[in-house]
C-alpha cells in the first residue's frame, strides 16, 4: 500500500540511497565465500547435518539441495569449497 498526500508520490532522497545501498549489499554473488571463519564452520556444520538427515542424497525432491533451498549444482560447488566428501556424510 502507498500513501501519499496528493496526486505526487514523495520520497525523500536519503531513503532512495539507503534502498539503494540495501539492494547492493543484497547483489552479493550466492557463491561468494563467507569472510567470517565462524560463519564458515556454522555453514559447513549445517550443510553436513542436512546431507546426514537425507542419508547422502545430494539432488532430488527429498535430497539436500531441496532442503537447503539451493540448486544441486549449487551444492556440489559449497561441498567442494568446504572441503567436504562423501566419507564426511556418509
Amino acid at each position: 500500500m502507498i500513501l501519499t498526500r496528493g496526486s505526487v508520490l514523495y520520497v525523500p532522497r536519503a531513503e532512495l540511497e539507503a534502498m539503494e545501498e540495501e539492494d547492493m549489499a543484497a547483489e552479493q554473488p550466492e557463491d561468494s565465500e563467507p569472510d567470517n571463519p565462524n560463519l564458515r564452520a556454522a555453514e559447513r556444520k549445517h550443510i553436513l547435518r542436512v546431507l546426514r538427515e537425507c542419508k547422502g542424497q545430494v539432488g532430488g525432491p527429498d535430497g539436500a539441495a531441496a532442503r537447503l533451498g539451493v540448486k544441486r549444482t549449487t551444492l556440489n560447488s559449497k561441498l567442494k569449497k568446504l572441503g567436504i566428501e562423501r566419507s564426511d556424510y556418509s
